[in-house]
Parts: C-alpha cells; structure tokens; sequence
C-alpha cells in the first residue's frame, strides 16, 4: 500500500473513544435544519483525526511564528522552508481524510446538498448558505494555514 496512505489509516485507527467523545460537535441544530444522517462510528473516528491534525498545524504555525518574533527574523536556513512543507503535508491529510468523510456519508443521503455541517449528537444537517460550514471539517484550520505562506520568512 502506498506508505501515504497507510500512515493516514494508521493515523484515523489510533484515535482513541476518549478522543472522539472530546470532537464531537457543540453546536445544536440550528432552526429550520433538519438531520439527514448519522456519523457512523469510522466516519466519527476520522473527524476526530482531522481535529488533531488540525491541531498539529495550528502548534506548528504557532511555534514558527513565535521563533520570528524571538530571533528577529534570523532562523536557521531551511527552517522556514520545513514548517511550511510540513504544514502543506497536514492541510493535504485534512482534505483528503474530509474527501473521505464526506464521500462516505454522501450515498445515506438521497439528493445530498452541497452544504452540509455536523452538530451535537453527531447529525449531520443540511447547513444553511449563510453557515458557511460546507463539507470541510478542518476549514479554520486549513485558511489559518494559508496565511503562513514561504514569502513570510528568511
């Protein structure tokens, strides 16, 4: 098997109940939603996988931006050029893992709306055009991630 995605499904199986239960959604149904389905007990496994690497990339970002703020600018070279990459890596894992949630939960639902977001309970809900949620799980994370660009640094 391809070793990226062997490290995604090694990434998705080791996500523990403890953490899914910490991942899942606070958001009630908002008015005039209505649920169209359940994330199953996988499909909850791999939100919570995007959540931690979500996590990852925002200590990352984080890190390497307070190195600039301490070292005035002055970072080893190709240091920037590794927190970026590695950054690039996550946000890759973030979309694929959603591409796989999303096209899991697709065919439960008949006529399957472009929007869609998951609440409390994990359902899954037809999202309101001003919601803004789509199908991306990791959307804060992935537009945090952007603004990192290479140009930044060294």
């Amino acid at each position: 098997m391809l070793p990226f995605i062997t490290k995604l499904i090694e990434c998705i199986s080791s996500v523990t109940n403890e953490a899914i239960s910490k991942s899942e959604p606070k958001d009630d149904l908002q008015e005039g939603e209505v649920e169209l389905a359940i994330l199953n007990e996988d499909e909850r496994r791999a939100y919570t996988a995007i959540q931690e690497i979500g996590s990852r990339v925002e200590k990352l970002i984080s890190a390497h931006m307070l190195k600039h703020l301490f070292n005035a600018n002055k970072l080893a070279n190709g240091e920037c050029k590794k927190s970026w990459e590695d950054s690039l890596r996550m946000i890759k894992e973030i979309k694929l893992i959603n591409t796989i949630i999303w096209d899991s939960i697709d065919p439960r639902i008949p006529n399957c709306p472009d929007a869609l977001a998951i609440r409390k309970g994990w359902k899954v809900v037809k999202a309101s055009e001003e919601d803004g949620s789509g199908k991306l799980t990791g959307g804060v994370i992935i537009s945090m991630a952007t603004k990192f660009p290479p140009y930044m640094c060294n």
